[in-house]
């Protein structure tokens, strides 16, 4: 079971977002987690609500997935969000909370990231 971590983002509308992460076996003196095979999630949600992820959750603002935003490093143990600028450019919304989950194929997925995401317009 991992334990998840609290990041937050800032992403500046209408430029690349690129954010890469490791995931280590306990700290990062450990070695890295083995991501081949395994899939990812990251949901941002209106942090308007009452709890994002509660039982008054909205529909996500944004879905980003294995081969849809995000890559998994296998061996590496890496995961890079990437969204283009025209991509950021289109968002309409100014702030979320999100989730990013993880686990292999067909089993169990846990929490590894958790926070908000917050537009910066220019």
């Amino acid at each position: 079971m991992l334990q998840p971590d609290h990041y937050n983002f800032v992403v500046r509308q209408g430029t690349t977002w690129r954010s890469v992460f490791t995931l280590y076996q306990g700290d990062t003196t450990g070695p890295v987690v083995n991501l081949t095979n395994w899939t990812a999630k990251l949901e941002v949600k209106d942090g308007g609500q009452s709890g994002a992820y509660g039982p008054n959750a909205t529909a996500p603002l944004l879905t980003l997935t294995n081969g849809n935003g995000i890559t998994l490093g296998g061996t590496a143990g890496t995961i890079t969000i990437v969204q283009s600028a025209t991509q950021t450019a289109a968002y309409n919304w100014a702030a979320g909370d999100y989730r990013l989950t993880l686990g292999p194929t067909g089993g169990d997925t846990d929490t590894y990231l958790y926070g908000s995401v917050k537009i910066e317009r220019f």
